[in-house]
């Protein structure tokens, strides 16, 4: 009975180390949409995975070699599924942490995607960690004694932040990437006035009541943009 109960325990307080094998680096968006890695048989360490999100520990390729040049990396291939570098979206310096986007969208014009506000970034859920540096504001999560930063905000963007409600009641920041503008396309976080903007000039949908629309129909229309 006592072999059991520390069994138990030794695993509960092992810390999170998921390990996926055979995923791809993409150094650019065309490389994504046409499945062609800038690294392959990549070996993803990851450190913390949420609703949507991972916090990569490190990448290796098959002869365990690090790979360490993370500012190239646009996005990932993990577990089939894709992911976008936060390091890549204005306002944010997360070199470690991705999002998942939806695939169907990397072949519009542009890609939305949304981070939750559950997610460490204004409304954690869990005990945090705040600092100030380079004119920033850095927030962290504490996972047991193991704390790692996931996302930086500038200040900027933290007086100005304005959050989408899911149709679920949920809060989130919406973020969208022109895929045409270039080759590796940054991510720019949209408030109400910005989209309502963004449609205005390219054309979108025109009878909207942007005061009372869900995360997820500004997804939709953003998608629809031509």
């Amino acid at each position: 009975m006592k072999i059991s109960t520390f069994f138990i325990l030794l695993v509960f307080l092992s810390p999170f180390d998921a390990i996926s094998q055979n995923d791809e680096i993409y150094a650019t968006n065309v490389g994504m949409k046409k499945n062609l890695a800038y690294q392959e048989n990549v070996v993803i360490h990851v450190k913390n995975q949420g609703e949507g999100y991972l916090i990569v520990d490190w990448f290796e390729d098959s002869t365990g070699t690090k790979f360490t040049d993370l500012y190239k990396i646009w996005g990932i291939k993990y577990n089939n599924e894709y992911y976008f570098h936060l390091s890549n979206a204005r306002g944010l310096n997360a070199l470690k942490s991705f999002i998942k986007i939806d695939s169907a969208s990397l072949h519009n014009n542009y890609l939305p995607f949304s981070i939750n506000c559950e997610a460490p970034i204004n409304k954690p859920t869990t005990p945090t960690q705040v600092g100030v540096a380079a004119g920033g504001v850095a927030i962290g999560m504490l996972l047991g004694s193991d704390a790692g930063l996931i996302f930086m905000i500038s200040i900027k963007d933290t007086k100005s932040a304005e959050y989408w409600y899911k149709q679920n009641g949920d809060g989130a920041f919406l973020y969208v990437v022109d895929m045409k503008s270039s080759l590796a396309p940054i991510g720019k976080r949209l408030t109400k006035k910005r989209l309502k903007k963004l449609m205005a000039k390219k054309g979108g949908q025109k009878d909207v009541d942007y005061d009372s629309l869900k995360l997820e129909d500004a997804m939709s229309l953003i998608n629809q943009l031509k």
